[in-house]
């Protein structure tokens, strides 16, 4: 039985664990006679202490003697060390313009001395789930053959902005060897498990009556016989981001996308395409509550060494190119399982830092004001004529974040089956009418509507609607169908854009 981690490779060699790990294999490759690997074991530790000039130096150094060698001997390859350099030159970017992350453990209420890692919570963000590797609490008493307790599940609960002691999530979740959690639906009622059986595949659990199902395997084309390491699911529990091993990649790990039929079953799977995966590997997808971007970690990109954080956002066709977070959440080190909050400005992830309680923990993170953005308020489509004065009849509704005209990614599917439904008709008319809550100026607010509907119109466009047969207008926040003194069922509601779709 292999550990969830025991999976990703010489990605945690610059932990300090596997450095000394390195160091250990490298000295003996000295002592067999092949090319020396001092120079490269010095890289290692200036690397990982961010003395990336001194790194950078030693590892030349052993390039040359390596290229000069002719031989191909040792644990070294010479595009490792290729990376490593790449590696160092991107740290002293990063380095050199940190960003505002304020960084806090979350103490040893949750953390131990052992490993603790992979977090995930609700939308409320009162219950975090995670695996840890410590002794107290876990089901078997015994080590592993890596030398460490097996892989348990915990969770701790948010009680007065404080996170209780953090306890076994116990049967039949765990079991008496290497069980790990992956992600956390929304409401908090469905979780992801990993288990090592088939290479790596993927697990699930309900919450039904107040305890958690057996797990059970999500069905193929998900799981596959080669290795599923991660998955997010998305809000709405119509999209999951799968990191997969799966042929047909480009290389290593890649991340892809599944879509819920209306039949209940997922589609096929889509690779996330080369402005996110790599010829390394890419792991631990998180899709943001605003269904748009993506957060997940790479060895590959412009990390500056191990896993790096990673962000990506989907417009129309295409993801934005990886966006390395940079220092000082990123470190040459491991930092892996980002998990945003619903409000926007907090996050969570596991890294290995100095002043940690032991190997590694887990972290709440506050966003500096570039990653911030506005909370994600579920709404109800269902329950909204019975919160409102006003009624939208006859009509589609799209919500847009506040002051954002970017159509989002958890409405393509309204907007899809308009497209549908109208595809084979000859006659027909779409009118779409955007608008705003009342925030701001009526002079931006005429132009934020008009772009809204602008951006429908223009989804519209890509999917075959023929222009003639679209018509718009922009009313700002003249037409609220709620009142705007309170967010989630006023000001939310407002920020729409209606779709109407007139036939014969």
């Amino acid at each position: 039985m292999k550990s969830r981690q025991a999976f990703i490779g010489f990605a945690l060699m610059v932990t300090l664990t596997g450095f000394l790990q390195a160091q250990d294999q490298n000295q003996k490759s000295v002592e067999s006679g092949d090319i020396s690997q001092a120079d490269y074991i010095k890289g290692q530790s200036f690397h990982r202490e961010l003395k990336f000039d001194s790194a950078i130096v030693y590892y030349q150094r052993f390039r040359e003697k390596w290229t000069s060698s002719g031989s191909s001997r040792g644990n070294v390859k010479l595009k490792e060390v290729e990376k490593r350099i790449w590696e160092c030159e991107s740290g002293k970017k990063f380095l050199a313009a940190p960003r505002e992350f304020i960084i806090e453990n979350l103490g040893p209420t949750v953390n131990s001395p052992f490993e603790d890692y992979a977090p995930v919570m609700n939308g409320d963000g009162n219950l975090l789930v995670f695996t840890s590797r410590r002794a107290k609490g876990n089901l078997n008493s015994h080590k592993s053959d890596e030398g460490k307790y097996f892989e348990d599940i915990y969770f701790s609960k948010n009680e007065k902005a404080n996170w209780s002691l953090a306890q076994n999530i116990g049967p039949p979740v765990n079991t008496l060897y290497h069980d790990s959690d992956l992600a956390l639906s929304a409401d908090g009622k469905q979780l992801f498990l990993y288990t090592d059986e088939n290479e790596g595949d993927i697990l699930f659990s309900r919450w039904i009556h107040g305890k958690w199902s057996i797990p059970q395997r999500l069905p193929w084309p998900i799981n596959t016989p080669f290795h599923e390491s991660s998955v997010s699911v998305a809000a709405d529990e119509k999209k999951l981001f799968v990191a997969s091993e799966r042929p047909g990649g480009f290389g290593g790990s890649d991340i892809y996308v599944f879509e819920k039929k209306s039949t209940g079953q997922w589609g096929p799977a889509l690779n996330l395409g080369p402005s996110i995966n790599t010829a390394w590997d890419e792991d631990s997808p998180f899709i943001d509550y605003d269904g748009r971007t993506l957060y997940f970690s790479s060895t590959g990109h412009n990390s500056m060494g191990g896993h790096d954080i990673f962000r990506s956002q989907r417009g129309f066709a295409q993801w934005t190119p990886a966006e390395n977070l940079g220092y000082p959440i990123n470190t040459p080190g491991h930092d892996s399982y980002f998990a945003s909050a619903r409000d926007g400005k907090s996050a969570y992830y596991s890294s290995v830092r100095a002043g940690g309680f032991g190997e590694e923990d887990i972290y709440h993170i506050t966003l500096p004001k570039e990653f911030v953005r506005e909370e994600v308020i579920p709404v109800a489509e269902e329950n909204l004529l019975q919160r409102n004065t006003k009624v939208i009849a006859n009509a589609v509704v799209i919500y847009f974040v506040y002051g954002s005209s970017e159509l989002p990614i958890t409405e393509y599917e309204k907007l899809n089956a308009i497209v549908t439904e109208i595809k084979d008709r000859v006659s027909y008319q779409i009118k779409i009418d955007g608008h705003t809550d009342n925030t701001g100026l009526e002079q931006f607010n005429q132009g934020l509507s008009l772009a809204r509907a602008q951006s429908v119109k223009s989804y519209f466009e890509s999917k075959g609607i023929r222009i003639e047969n679209i018509e718009i207008a922009a009313w700002g926040a003249s037409r609220p169908v709620a009142a705007n003194e309170e967010e989630k069922s006023g000001r939310a509601l407002n920020r729409r854009v209606e779709v109407r779709v007139i036939h014969d």
